[in-house]
């Protein structure tokens, strides 16, 4: 080191002509600094290594490396971890080196944690978690044998084929789909392998009163395919007895299946179900558990007393509190629950103060699980609508919430007990390909089917003396009723005889004729009592009450009429006698 500290001074004296000499100095500066570096790491790890008799690594970055690592263990020794890990919670994305760096030699004393982070705050450029780029995926060699052997003959271009396939069509099974065939198995667990007397007891407290009710509506009424499993398990108990007999016996009691089996093995005693000594077995073995419970309860003097009602026996797993600690039996929480949800309230207060309230977890316990289903979800719709997310919008049938895509016109509910699709504008059933303005509504719908009565009343003919309706197709206007009764076709008066019309090739313009075309003078009644119709309620003045007008296509309909069966009017003959029955001459 002397030698190149002496040769880097001759080069700071010398000359700038000199050029040569000084290109030949700096290279025996640079040789001289290399071997003075050589000789001096040789020396220091000859040194060390004979001091702590340890073998040192060949590189100098991993002296670093065990240095920096034996240097983290010192510190993380003398940190406070009570300090580190809050910091680390309250600012999850800052470098837990940093938050070390900062806590290293101070206690969690009052006060500290509470300058540290308002340090953080104000180091706005504080350093920060690098986020780790997402391996990319390799194919490894375990599921590439899995996938041979799932499919050992696949065609490797007809199978990519097939996937593409798949990803443009989008018809593969979703994740929505498995998630509503897992929600479908659970349903059906609840009733079949994960069946429990207990819950059955919690939805019907006493299922002899609620099957033997004559007034039960049964339930399987709509389902055919219910009904047919009813009348089979019938037949089975029942085999003595014919099917026609069985089929007219549900069908009196309205599909209860249980008074349709009373009622049977009255028909047929001797075939028996079962004994009835176990139908009321769990129901009686529980009431006997709870009257023992009570009495031990009562004997250890563990019985407290409702604040609502004051009984004064309720057992200890019957009592809840409100947030304020005032103690209430279940009862008496449930019937106040279920009396404020039914008013729409979406919180039950205390029955004492009117201050407190019941948190979920005690609704929960005292409701049934649909009463308290319903309450849950209500109270999430309030949550999500009181957080004023953007463009959120609700079912207008159930209390679905999602955000639809902003260019469907369409709301899809995906509530399974519902699964309407409304207009996202009017807040009406879907009506496509109409639109808003083209869907009738309930006021809508009664003005045109109004209209429409009495365009059928102008258009029906009824008699004056028994009342009989009826429409001529074809034939003169002389109408004869079955009573007797003669009437004009046209003016719908009672006549005599043919005085009041004028015949074929008569003067009498002013009479009724006796022959017309009788298409068109339907077609002139029915638009003249739909006119009328609509005068009469207002349609004129305010054309917006109908939006489906039954006139607008009245006269297609007739000239539609006239060309599949042309008016051909009666040839001039001479006149029909006066009295007697009408009788036309038809040429030979």
């Amino acid at each position: 080191m002397p030698s190149a500290t002496a040769t880097t001074a001759d080069i700071k004296v010398m000359p700038d002509n000199d050029v040569e000499e000084k290109n030949q100095a700096t290279d025996n500066v640079q040789v001289c600094d290399t071997t003075a570096s050589q000789d001096a790491s040789n020396t220091v790890s000859t040194d060390l290594a004979k001091r702590d008799k340890v073998a040192l690594p060949s590189d100098i970055e991993d002296v670093h490396e065990c240095l920096d690592e034996q240097t983290e263990r010192e510190d993380e020794a003398t940190l406070d971890n009570t300090l580190v890990y809050p910091l680390i919670e309250i600012f999850p994305q800052a470098c837990p080196k940093f938050i070390k760096t900062i806590c290293r030699g101070k206690t969690n004393k009052p006060g500290v944690l509470d300058r540290l982070i308002t340090q953080i705050l104000e180091q706005q450029n504080y350093s920060k978690q690098q986020k780790d780029p997402s391996p990319e995926h390799k194919m490894y060699a375990e599921e590439l044998a899995m996938l041979k052997e799932k499919f050992p003959d696949a065609d490797a271009s007809e199978l990519k084929i097939f996937i593409s396939d798949l990803l443009e069509t989008k018809k593969y099974p979703t994740m929505k789909d498995y998630l509503r065939k897992q929600q479908i198995s659970a349903q059906q667990k609840q009733y079949t392998t994960d069946f429990k007397v207990e819950n059955f007891l919690e939805v019907i407290p006493d299922p002899m009163a609620y099957f033997e009710d004559p007034k039960r509506k049964g339930a399987i009424i709509v389902d055919n395919e219910s009904v047919c499993y009813a009348i089979c398990f019938l037949q089975n108990q029942f085999s003595r007895v014919s099917l026609r007999v069985i089929r007219r016996i549900v069908k009196k009691h309205k599909h209860n299946c249980l008074a349709a089996y009373k009622e049977l093995q009255k028909v047929n005693p001797l075939t028996y179900f079962k004994s009835k000594r176990g139908e009321r077995t769990t129901p009686e073995l529980k009431k006997v558990k709870e009257a023992k419970e009570k009495l031990e309860a009562k004997e250890a003097g563990l019985l407290q007393t409702c604040s609502c009602c004051y009984d004064d026996e309720v057992m200890p797993k019957d009592i809840y509190k409100c947030e304020n600690g005032c103690v209430f039996c279940k009862n008496c929480v449930r019937s106040g629950a279920e009396v404020a949800f039914g008013d729409g309230k979406l919180d039950f207060v205390c029955l004492n103060n009117y201050t407190s309230h019941f948190n979920l977890q005690t609704l929960q316990a005292v409701l049934n699980p649909k009463m308290f289903s319903k309450v849950a979800l209500k109270k999430q719709v309030e949550e999500v609508k009181a957080a004023g997310i953007e463009d959120l919008e609700t079912c207008p049938f159930c209390d679905f919430v999602t955000i639809p895509a902003r260019e469907d016109k369409l709301f899809r509910c995906l509530n399974p007990e519902c699964m309407k699709e409304s207009c996202r504008s009017c807040k009406e059933p879907s009506r496509l390909p109409l639109r808003c303005e083209e869907v009738e509504k309930e006021d809508n719908v009664k003005v045109r089917t109004y209209i429409e009565d009495k365009m059928t009343e102008a258009l029906v003919r009824k008699c004056y003396n028994c009342g009989m309706k009826f429409i001529k197709a074809d034939g003169c206007n002389k109408m004869t009723w079955s009573c007797g009764a003669l009437t004009c076709y046209v003016c719908n008066q009672p006549v005599r005889d043919y005085k009041h019309f004028n015949r074929p090739g008569g003067v009498r313009f002013d009479l009724c004729p006796l022959f017309s075309d009788t298409n068109k003078l339907h077609q002139e009644a029915v638009l003249k009592g739909a006119e009328a119709a609509k005068k009469e309620i207002g349609v004129d003045k305010n054309p917006s009450k109908l939006k489906i007008d039954p006139t607008a296509d009245v006269a297609q309909h007739y000239n539609k009429i006239k060309k599949k069966k042309p008016v051909t009017m009666p040839l001039y003959r001479n006149p029909p006698p006066l009295d007697g029955p009408h009788v036309i001459n038809t040429p030979q």
